[in-house]
């Protein structure tokens, strides 16, 4: 990544994009167990996670108890039709690509799928090249392209506690994700420990990161604090910009705001996540849902264990209790609030997804408020 300015020159930047993997869940609807057998070996060898129904009822049950990448159905399920299962989850479902499987070829039945959300038909027996290579290429159609997220946060644990599921959920979505952290959080722990933390969790997320090192606890006096999140955001371009409240008891949270609102002027999404030392003023307008990923943010922030031994409010109860009340706004078992101050940012389920657009004019109205 080119260092072209002054601030950038004075970041610490590594990229870890490369080291992320992202694994899709397939259901497979197959009442042959022999074939299950071997598609899920063929997925796993893949890198996929397989999730299994023998029947339509334990097909619904899969889809209402996980977030599905994609379809594998038979249509001959003994006395159960398998293409009218598809003709629903395309209406229910419209985001999820169907593949059908079958070793009857009725065309009559083809052209009736071209009308839904049917990508390939497959005919049996399955071969493991054309098998694994119909799903890659599947997944990699559906998957939205070019997203560009940058999260700031203050300290080392702040991203991955206010929107790291929100990250995780983008960055299977095909998303670019960044993370500027302003300062080391020598004034929360040991800076050296704290830092070799940070990157242990944005090489997890596969994140690029760019760290500062402003002073903790000082931001509000550092006329560096904009300049250097101008800088960041000319370098990386980003589409959203994820950042910390104003309203929040920590005074280098609500510094890291409102240079990030002036920074990012120009951006088009400007969002921002609830922190631990929020106020009751903080008040959501969007929810994501990291229903699927909320392990997977509890693994994240289980790299921050310098923080996790001595903050409560980082257990897993409690992480998984804040997420769950979320959750309870919108359709998601579990969700991450955001106060959304431009723009539009859905999560990838989009069947669970609360949003809501706000105009710039009420940002000012906002603003005016706040300053009377």
């Amino acid at each position: 990544m080119p260092v072209q300015d002054k601030c950038l020159s004075e970041l610490q930047i590594t990229d870890y994009t490369h080291v992320y993997s992202t694994t899709s869940r397939v259901l497979i609807l197959e009442d042959d167990i022999d074939q299950i057998i071997l598609m899920k070996y063929y997925l796993k060898r893949s890198g996929h996670e397989a999730l299994l129904a023998r029947n339509i009822d334990e097909a619904w049950q899969q889809l209402n108890n996980h977030d599905v990448d994609l379809i594998v159905a038979d249509l001959n399920l003994g006395a159960e039709n398998g293409f009218d299962f598809l003709c629903e989850v395309s209406e229910k479902f419209p985001r999820i690509p169907l593949i059908i499987a079958s070793a009857k070829q009725d065309f009559e039945i083809l052209q009736s799928a071209l009308e839904l959300n049917v990508k390939k038909y497959l005919h049996k027996p399955l071969g493991e090249g054309e098998f694994q290579h119909t799903i890659d290429s599947v997944l990699n159609d559906s998957t939205p392209k070019g997203l560009r997220i940058l999260a700031i946060g203050a300290h080392p644990d702040d991203i991955e506690i206010g929107c790291g599921g929100s990250l995780l959920e983008a960055k299977k979505s095909g998303a670019k994700i960044a993370m500027l952290v302003l300062s080391r959080g020598g004034v929360g722990g040991d800076a050296s420990l704290r830092e070799h933390e940070l990157n242990d969790a944005a090489a997890a997320l596969g994140a690029c990161l760019y760290h500062a090192d402003f002073e903790d606890t000082r931001f509000d006096s550092d006329p560096r604090l904009i300049p250097t999140i101008e800088s960041v955001v000319r370098d990386f371009q980003p589409d959203v910009i994820m950042t910390h409240s104003r309203h929040d008891t920590h005074q280098d949270h609500r510094a890291t705001f409102e240079a990030s609102r002036v920074a990012a002027r120009s951006v088009q999404t400007l969002m921002s996540y609830q922190s631990p030392s929020s106020t009751t003023d903080f008040k959501p307008t969007t929810f994501t849902n990291v229903t699927s990923v909320i392990q997977a943010k509890i693994e994240l922030i289980a790299h921050y264990q310098s923080q996790v031994a001595v903050r409560s409010y980082l257990s897993d109860e409690m992480l998984l209790s804040t997420a769950c009340y979320w959750g309870r706004f919108s359709k998601a078992r579990y969700a991450e609030p955001f106060e959304l101050l431009r723009g539009h940012f859905h999560s990838k389920s989009d069947e669970t997804r609360v949003s809501h657009s706000l105009r710039y004019a009420d940002i000012d109205s906002a603003d005016s408020s706040a300053a009377a």
